[in-house]
């Protein structure tokens, strides 16, 4: 008899769009994040294993060793080199990637959005679960609509910017000018 595998880590993002007034014009529901990246399993090893890990990729494709120390995704306000960040590329995840296949760039110009302030919320057990939430906001100033394709979490460490999850999204979100999208990721486990 075959056993089902359960699994005891898993990833689940959200995307909500709102308008001018704050209201939600768009809502995708939890959708499974299936893109972790072979960054994430090499900066998990430093971490834990408590030692350096050689050749990984940071996001401008350059090989590095990646300390024990600092693994952070707390990106401030305007910073788009790490958390969350968001891309107009299409191009299918692989484990090899190590950057969003086109990031949208932080700013209110023609095609960019206004990064936010990462948000981590608290650790929060519910139905057998352990979980916790991290989010942040992109604010379209740039006066057009604009097509967000994908998403991705970059984390920082040793003063360089790695991936560890990539996400292409089944349909393109639009965010019209002056409207606000969140873009929500929810780690969760099981014992």
């Amino acid at each position: 008899m075959e056993q089902k595998e359960e699994k005891n880590i898993s990833l689940e993002y959200e995307i909500t769009v709102t308008d001018k007034q704050g209201k939600e014009v768009y809502k995708s529901g939890k959708q499974a994040s299936k893109s972790y990246v072979k960054q994430f399993m090499q900066i998990m090893k430093a971490q834990m294993g408590g030692s350096n890990v050689p050749d990984v990729k940071d996001t401008a494709g350059t090989l590095r060793f990646v300390s024990r120390d600092n693994y952070r995704a707390d990106a401030p306000d305007g910073d788009d080199r790490w958390g969350i960040q968001v891309g107009a590329g299409d191009t299918p995840v692989t484990n090899d990637d190590y950057a969003l296949d086109d990031k949208i760039l932080h700013g209110s110009d023609a095609g960019k959005l206004q990064y936010g302030a990462m948000a981590f919320y608290d650790i929060v057990e519910e139905s057998g679960y352990v979980k916790f939430t991290m989010s942040r906001t992109f604010f379209n100033g740039s006066g057009a609509s604009i097509d967000v394709k994908e998403i991705g979490l970059v984390s920082h460490t040793d003063d360089y910017y790695y991936l560890v999850v990539r996400d292409v999204l089944a349909s393109p979100v639009t965010v019209n000018a002056g409207n606000t999208l969140t873009v929500q990721y929810t780690l969760k486990t099981t014992a």
